[in-house]
């Protein structure tokens, strides 16, 4: 039975828009609590037995369980890789964090690494939520800075998504409060068969991009290698290129889930994909490959350097904001500090597993000095501001972070 006082509070916080990224996490928690109260038929979902079996249509070895280390597709993927440079040149690693809005640090971030001058042409990106939105450009290197710059600051909540009766979605039994028609309408502008081809073009056979969506059905995390994707002519593979970054970036309730047709003996099934950042706010190579192993399998009697850097689009201190006495303000606080503390989590993995294999591993984070009460959840200013101050604190070098045990605890 549905519980109305709770609809009268989330009508309350509808009342005052636009969005701020509280209320809508603080919307997404009582939807939680109404969920059970309604629902719809969803397409026909893969049955377990097939879950390791299906394929998606129309392509093959595009995708890997991120939680399965003894892959060898995935190992030897990582692996070739790495090779690009040869025996003796560094590697570079770059993987990008979710963080919504935030993702504009890492734009600037970006941008600014350029004009100083020492931004490395990356063997391997990765990206997860916003960081999968980024992930392509920051692939495509610097003559793609200027897109990545215009994404990120140029936009506001109605270019990413959209709210019309959230509530009555809730109640209806539809799959989410919000539509993502408008980020669907940003990916076509930017994603097209041309860009996909200059991806292609810039991976020279070796480079890799990867991006993480959450496996609602599975409840794992897939790793999709987008190079892949892209090699494939035609309309169909720009299609899907989009959807897995829709994918990756679709919060759960507040936007819907992507649904990946897959098949298995002739018959269609349908994966239901969310925001990657379910399963890990980012991810890297760190404990996929064993250095040895790795120079082993390429014929070299050792690796060189191996640099892994993470663009962190949150705090890692969040600044001290004692929340109002109310449910929005109490909810909202509560989630965000359990996602931040779940990034800094995954950090202090890569660090360990790095340690263990001499990698050398840094990051950077938004300061705990940059303070913003944003007026909706993809405020434009905030992400100018969030832009700008990524680009100065990289211009003349990027003052990189090291983790330690304490500062993670």
């Amino acid at each position: 039975m549905i519980d109305y006082e709770y609809i009268l509070l989330a009508m309350d916080s509808l009342q005052n828009k636009p969005f701020s990224l509280p209320y809508l996490l603080c919307i997404i928690a009582y939807t939680l609590l109404l969920s059970s109260c309604s629902g719809t038929l969803r397409k026909t979902p893969v049955p377990e037995a097939y879950v390791d079996k299906v394929k998606p249509i129309g392509f093959t070895k595009i995708r890997y369980w991120g939680d399965n280390r003894k892959n060898k597709a995935y190992k030897g993927k990582l692996i070739a890789s790495l090779s690009r440079n040869g025996p003796t040149k560094p590697i570079y690693i770059l993987g990008i964090s979710g963080g919504g809005s935030y993702g504009a640090f890492s734009a600037g971030i970006l941008n600014g690494w350029t004009a100083s001058g020492t931004r490395p042409n990356f063997n391997l990106v990765t990206g997860i939520s916003t960081g999968a939105l980024i992930a392509p450009f920051a692939f495509m290197g610097p003559s793609y800075d200027h897109l990545l710059k215009e994404l990120y600051t140029t936009i506001d909540t109605d270019n990413v998504i959209s709210f019309s009766f959230p509530l009555f979605k809730v109640i209806s039994g539809s799959d989410a409060i919000g539509d993502s028609a408008p980020l669907k309408k940003l990916l076509k502008q930017y994603i097209t068969r041309d860009f996909l081809d200059q991806l292609v073009k810039a991976s020279k056979g070796r480079r890799s991009l990867l991006i993480g969506t959450t496996n609602l059905d599975a409840r794992r995390l897939v790793i999709w290698d987008m190079v892949e994707i892209a090699k494939r002519p035609g309309k169909y593979p720009v299609k899907m290129f989009r959807e897995i970054m829709l994918a990756s970036a679709s919060i759960p309730v507040a936007f819907p889930p992507v649904y990946v047709p897959v098949s298995y003996n002739r018959k269609k099934y349908y994966e239901l994909h969310v925001d990657g950042g379910v399963m890990s706010s980012v991810f890297v190579t760190a404990g996929l490959i064993d250095p040895d192993e790795a120079a082993k399998a390429l014929g070299w009697e050792s690796l060189p350097p191996i640099n892994i850097y993470v663009l962190r689009n949150n705090y890692m201190e969040p600044p001290y904001q004692p929340p109002k006495r109310n449910l929005f303000s109490i909810a909202g606080q509560s989630i965000l500090t359990l996602t931040s503390n779940i990034g800094k989590a995954d950090l202090l993995k890569i660090k360990v597993l790095s340690a263990h294999e001499k990698v050398n591993f840094k990051y950077i984070n938004v300061p705990k000095t940059f303070e913003y009460v944003p007026e909706e959840t993809f405020d434009q200013k905030e992400m100018q501001a969030l832009y700008a101050l990524g680009y100065k604190l990289s211009v003349k070098g990027v003052p990189w972070r090291v983790i330690s045990v304490d500062e993670a605890s």
